[in-house]
């Protein structure tokens, strides 16, 4: 063991002399590699936050999701009933806890500014369920948890330090919260989070919960058409998934026969909690991580020709010593711990280019992604780039150092600088192929998302962004306790909003387009057979709007009317539907005058004459179907306003601060939750795209980049190799015309070979993208063909420097060259 520890010192001190010889090979060749390794230990930082690391509750594989799910149009979504719940935990043998939640804002005012702060209305059994206790104080009680009891709270540990100075005897003290006073039981541990993924993280002010309180509901009083909750389920121990899934099916069928007018073609899925969270991006993760692993191997490819090259170079270095008893194991150990040496010390580089890069990465990735913000270069990410350095160390090795000691001793000990067989070459030209190969499919993704995003940005939103400030402004009930009450304060913040100097137009609604926000029901036209069940095909989203909202969205009137400040409680009840409802719900008919109604219930049914056909509008996403929608004015529905909307040329910062002190001029102790352009809520929509595809784009041309000097490199060896055969071929009448064709036709062999292995491989793995692809194929032509021809271009350039110089060789010294 001793011995082998002298050897290896011996070895690292030989190959550290011999690379401190060649400075410009050394710094070549540990950038290259530094860059490779970098990203992947970025790209890994960030998996590892997000989809290794478990999730911060107690025994988190055991924690499940509901999710509701309609088989008839193979929907689904976390937002369930919560009669439905209660059904499923009083029936369940295989859940050991199941808890509800749902989101709330809460205004606090005492102290300093007012602030609106995002929490969760919850059931006694949600926190229990994760498991987490709180650091100081208990959790709520069942008794808590009824309906007018429910005033007590549990903070988190952010806004306890933040608001309340980690004031030791806040339990059992009362605080002020929209109006109301709530008496604290708890607060939770620092870090403690629920839910991990928000429905709006982009907009929101900040990923932390502020508080939870108790649902104090009865669920008995419930509607079952009230899908508004979440719910966790925590399985009893030796439970799996699957059995605890085939017993909540049977439930859901059962109550489906019970309650076929709610329940009808609604069934329940159960998902990991850790599938939940990440989910949705864990594709797109492990496609960059595979990603920056084929830059790696790129970057890998180009070293390992630097290394042939000094390994031809040494050829009667590494003769002599095996002359001098080396055996051929011993010279490979000695070319291996130099390729480990340059590794390391790329990989020394690389994490620091990556603890530089990290935080610039961090600030351009969604905020959706949950838990990104974790993200650091912990002891287990430093030994990926450990294992990743050496891996890549020794992948460099293998070909250089069998290079260097194949072969016949006595040819070795003659061999002198200038003559080198063309074995080297050889390899040279098939690295290159596996560089093309792997260069060719990072830059067709990234073509092939590039191509996804520009269609995305193209797609007619059927309203106009730009211009428009939205503000969320929840009137709390303690102060505005009835739907009439909340009219009369966005009527008021309308009114000064309007006088604002440079202010179009401003309307209030209860939902807005891509803020995860929105309405939908069952419709029911008049004069056709009614609907006692769901029906996919009658869905419509709904929306309560005041008078001037087409106006400040910019929707355009098709035909008949918008609503006018006329219509009121006391007029006719009426409605204004999209281009995408008349289609769908009178097809082949003119559906002004005609009159539909909302809701499944046939208690206190009201029938709406449609008075006005506006543009569809994609609501949901860029890459979502136009639905029906339905708009009804705010003075006839009792649905109260969330969002405030303003049409203005300002800059939306300085509107903003003029909405919110038009809010105050109303209601001083009322704060403004957020306000966000409405063009940063539709470029949010498309932030986890953007991020992929920037990442992918920054790795493709780095992969090109790579290509290029790798193609660069082994035409220039073969030029600097074959002076005296271009001599003889100038000196016998060759025009520099016909060298310089010689030599790029035979270096763009290798890569119309890399090439067409590339496009193979290609068609192979570009399906992983589909499911982030928008109205491209993942087999699209034209991606294919021009960036096959970028490639191609690239290397054609490479090879044109080189072939160029070839031309210029002098043939009387080339003919004495040796």
């Amino acid at each position: 063991m001793g011995s082998f520890f002298e050897t290896l010192l011996q070895d690292l001190r030989y190959g550290a002399r011999m690379l401190l010889k060649q400075p410009g090979f050394t710094f070549i060749a540990v950038l290259t590699l530094a860059l490779g390794i970098a990203a992947n230990t970025a790209i890994f930082s960030v998996v590892k936050s997000v989809l290794l690391r478990p999730l911060p509750y107690a025994q988190a594989d055991r924690l499940l999701q509901f999710h509701f799910y309609a088989p008839s149009i193979d929907h689904s979504q976390e937002w369930i009933a919560a009669r439905d719940v209660a059904d499923f935990q009083a029936q369940s043998q295989s859940l050991e806890r199941l808890g509800v939640y749902g989101y709330a804002v809460l205004d606090l005012s005492e102290g300093d500014l007012p602030e609106a702060i995002y929490g969760l209305r919850v059931s006694a059994d949600l926190l229990p369920t994760l498991g987490v206790s709180p650091a100081i104080g208990r959790y709520f009680t069942l008794d808590e948890d009824q309906p007018g009891r429910n005033h007590v709270i549990i903070l988190s540990d952010d806004l306890w330090r933040r608001r309340f100075n980690t004031d030791p005897e806040i339990i059992g003290s009362s605080v002020r919260l929209s109006q109301e006073n709530y008496t604290v039981v708890g607060v939770m541990p620092p870090g403690f989070n629920f839910p991990l993924k928000m429905p709006t993280t982009a907009k929101l002010p900040s990923q932390q919960m502020g508080y939870w309180y108790p649902l104090g509901i009865d669920t008995s009083k419930l509607d079952r058409a009230d899908a508004g909750y979440g719910a966790i389920a925590r399985l009893k121990p030796g439970v799996t998934i699957q059995q605890a899934q085939a017993e909540m099916s049977q439930i859901a069928a059962r109550l489906a026969r019970d309650y076929p007018q709610t329940n009808a073609d609604r069934d329940v899925r159960l998902i990991s909690l850790k599938d939940r969270v990440v989910g949705d991006v864990r594709l797109t993760l492990l496609i960059l991580l595979g990603a920056v692993g084929a830059v790696v191997l790129i970057a890998c490819a180009n070293i390992a020709n630097l290394l042939l090259v000094r390994a031809d170079g040494r050829r009667r270095e590494m003769a002599i010593r095996q002359s001098l008893g080396a055996s051929r194991l011993r010279l490979i150990q000695q070319a291996a711990t130099e390729s480990l040496l340059l590794a390391l010390a790329g990989g020394a580089v690389g994490v620091l280019i990556a603890r530089l890069s990290l935080p610039v990465l961090l600030r351009l990735s969604p905020q959706a992604i949950p838990r990104i913000s974790d993200t650091r270069l912990d002891v287990g990410v430093l030994g990926f780039s450990l294992a990743v350095s050496v891996f890549a160390g020794l992948l460099c090795s293998i070909a250089p150092a069998w290079r260097a000691v194949r072969g016949n001793l006595n040819e070795g000990l003659k061999q002198t600088s200038g003559t080198s067989s063309g074995k080297r070459s050889a390899a040279g030209r098939a690295l290159i192929v596996a560089e093309l190969a792997l260069a060719l499919i990072l830059t067709l993704s990234a073509g092939l998302l590039l191509n996804s995003f520009v269609r995305l940005t193209n797609v007619d939103l059927g309203f106009r962004a730009d211009q428009v400030l939205a503000a969320v402004v929840l009137p709390p009930k303690a102060r505005y306790p009835d739907v009439p009450s909340k009219i009369e304060f966005y009527r008021r913040v309308i009114e000064r909003v309007r006088a604002l100097p440079g202010v179009e137009s401003a309307a209030a609604t209860d939902t807005l387009p891509f803020s995860g926000q929105s309405g939908g029901d069952q419709v029911r036209i008049e004069g056709r057979p009614p609907v006692t069940t769901i029906d996919a095909a009658m869905q419509s989203e709904v929306s309560v709007v005041t008078s001037d909202f087409m106006q400040t969205m910019g929707i355009p009137l098709l035909r008949g009317r918008g609503f006018t400040e006329h219509d009121t409680a006391e007029s006719p009840l009426i409605a204004v539907i999209s281009e995408a409802a008349a289609q769908s719900y009178w097809p082949g008919e003119d559906p002004l005058g005609k009159r539909l109604s909302i809701g499944l219930s046939d208690d206190h049914r009201v029938w709406r004459q449609v008075v006005g056909i506006v543009k569809s509008t994609r609501n949901a996403g860029l890459d979502q179907p136009q639905r029906p929608h339905i708009y009804m004015p705010v003075e006839q529905v009792p649905s109260p306003a969330n969002f405030l909307l303003v049409r203005s040329a300002l800059p939306a910062s300085n509107l903003a601060s003029e909405v919110r002190a038009a809010v105050a001029a109303v209601d001083k102790d009322q704060p403004v939750f957020l306000t966000a352009s409405l063009d940063a809520w539709v470029a949010d929509s498309l932030a986890r795209r953007r991020f992929g595809l920037l990442l992918l784009g920054l790795f493709g041309t780095l992969a090109l980049g790579l290509a290029g000097i790798g193609v660069y490199g082994v035409v220039s060896y073969a030029v600097a190799q074959r002076t005296r055969e271009i001599g003889i071929r100038m000196a016998l009448g060759a025009t520099t015309r016909e060298v310089s064709r010689l030599m790029i036709r035979q270096a763009m062999m290798p890569v119309m070979l890399g090439l067409v292995i590339g496009l193979f491989g290609a068609l192979a793995l570009t399906g992983l993208l589909k499911s982030m692809l928008f109205d491209v194929s993942a087999t699209d032509p034209l991606t294919y063909v021009l960036d096959a021809m970028l490639l191609a271009s690239v290397a054609l350039l490479a090879c044109y420097f080189p072939a160029r110089r070839a031309t210029k060789v002098d043939p009387m010294i080339a003919l004495r060259h040796e």
